[in-house]
Parts: C-alpha cells; structure tokens; sequence
C-alpha cells in the first residue's frame, strides 16, 4: 500500500493484518522497509478512496515511548499523539499502569467492600 503522508509524501508499506472496527474504520499493522511492524487507521472516502486517519506508528517507538512514560521520564516534543495513544495503551494492557487520580471507593454486584 502507498501512503501520501503530509510534508513527507508518498511511503510504501506491506500490510501485514487487518482488522475491520465495524465502524467505517480500519486498523492495519504495516511492515516498513525494515520489516519492522506500525500501525495506521484507514477509512474509506466517499469517492472511493481510502483515506489515512492516523499516520503510521512506529511499534517499537511505541514500547520506548510507554516505558518513558512508565519512568516517569519527560516526553520529547517529537512524540505524537497517536504514538502516545498506543504507548499508554500498551502501558493499559500490560497492567503497568499508575493511579491517575484520588483513590475512590466503588460497589460491585456481589462484591464486598
């Protein structure tokens, strides 16, 4: 697939799997020129052609990223949005997430306190 990226251009990538959202949206984990995996959102345009919603991301920029933010260490101003999206989500995932605000109690069904 040939990605037109802003202020960079076109960018050729393999596409390893697709996932289909049921949304109009589409996940695919590219292979760059490396082999190496991203991740990119796609939709489909009125006039038939596929539009990038997200650029692609770097997976292993994604792990470096969620450690940083794991440490605690300051972000660079050249990590974007949807590199830190699926950085915390990978943080999510792996449960190695930190408390984000004051503790609450809660109730569930069948619970105890």
């Amino acid at each position: 697939m040939e990605i037109d990226v802003p202020g960079v251009g076109p960018v050729a990538r393999a596409v390893a799997h697709v996932r289909d959202h049921g949304n109009g949206l589409y996940g695919l984990t590219l292979l760059n020129e490396e082999g190496q995996p991203e991740f990119v959102s796609i939709q489909a345009g009125a006039d038939g052609v596929w539009n990038c919603v997200r650029p692609p991301v770097d997976l292993r920029h994604a792990v470096f990223v969620a450690e940083a933010l794991r440490d605690g260490v300051t972000l660079h101003g050249s990590v974007t949005v949807p590199g830190q999206l699926v950085a915390r989500a990978l943080l999510e995932v792996l449960g190695l997430t930190k408390p984000t605000g004051p503790a609450c109690r809660l109730r569930m069904d069948g619970g105890r306190r």
